[in-house]
């Protein structure tokens, strides 16, 4: 750590350089100027090749999914200040940069199935906020990849399935928060709780789903490979658009068109 402009004057902003080492690879660095009070940053962050495993605690309260391995590369800028509707003990986070996440595998949990791995995912234009929660990404590329795709009866598929319901105490929590901060008032406790997730495009290339649909009649499941293709933009209020083309076991053509949520 390095830092400059040190002063007890609190108006005066401090600019740090922060370089961390992760076991034997990873890398992070974050600098810019830092103010005390209040409290306010900006900072230009680079990480490489930081592990993923440790922070499975983060993510356990949220999906029932366990990461087996993978790496997480990062560039951007955070800015941290107040937030807009100036609660003493608010803040406002914001991540503007790119992600992405190497050598991936996960598990499903309940079952201790394999749920996906891949080479690289490559998460661009990312711009995230929180106080209020907002999630906005230009482009996803995955490659190499597998996945296990399931459609339930009703339905649904098994990726949301896995996600858990906030907990009631948390939702109520943040209910009046989020109702505040929203353009129209949400219908529900739980609906308010929800991060709005955009994504302009999704772009797959070569990947093997194992794919069971039990929602048709009769049902079908495949081993599908060489699946390529692309999702369109999707919001809370738009669904994408999905355009897959693969094969069955490396013979038989397939597509796969039609709509997600």
């Amino acid at each position: 750590l390095t830092a400059a402009n040190l002063s007890n004057v609190h108006v005066q902003p401090v600019t740090v350089d922060v370089r961390a080492v992760d076991g034997d690879s990873g890398r992070l660095a974050a600098s810019g100027p830092v103010t005390e009070s209040p409290f306010s940053a900006s900072l230009r962050v680079d990480a490489s090749a930081i592990a993923l495993a440790p922070l499975q605690p983060y993510l356990d309260p949220h999906v029932n999914v366990t990461g087996t391995a993978g790496t997480l590369s990062a560039g951007g800028h955070v800015a941290v200040g107040a937030a807009d509707d100036a609660r003493p003990a608010a803040t406002r986070v914001r991540w503007s940069g790119d992600v992405a996440i190497s050598d991936f595998a996960a598990l499903d949990t309940p079952t201790a199935n394999d749920l996906a791995r891949w080479k690289k995912i490559a998460i661009n234009g990312v711009e995230a906020t929180a106080n209020p929660p907002r999630l906005d990404i230009a482009s996803v590329a995955l490659e190499d990849f597998f996945a296990r795709v399931i459609v339930h009866d009703d339905a649904t598929i098994n990726f949301v399935r896995l996600l858990k319901p906030p907990r009631p105490a948390q939702v109520a929590a943040d209910a009046p928060r989020l109702a505040t901060s929203a353009s129209a008032p949400p219908s529900s406790a739980t609906e308010a709780a929800l991060m709005p997730v955009s994504i302009g495009s999704i772009k797959l290339a070569r990947g093997d789903v194992r794919y069971a649909d039990f929602y048709i009649r009769p049902n079908y499941t495949a081993d599908l490979t060489d699946v390529g293709g692309s999702i369109s933009a999707m919001s809370p209020t738009q669904a994408g658009d999905v355009d897959i083309a693969a094969k069955v076991e490396r013979t038989a053509p397939v597509k796969v068109q039609g709509s997600v949520n």
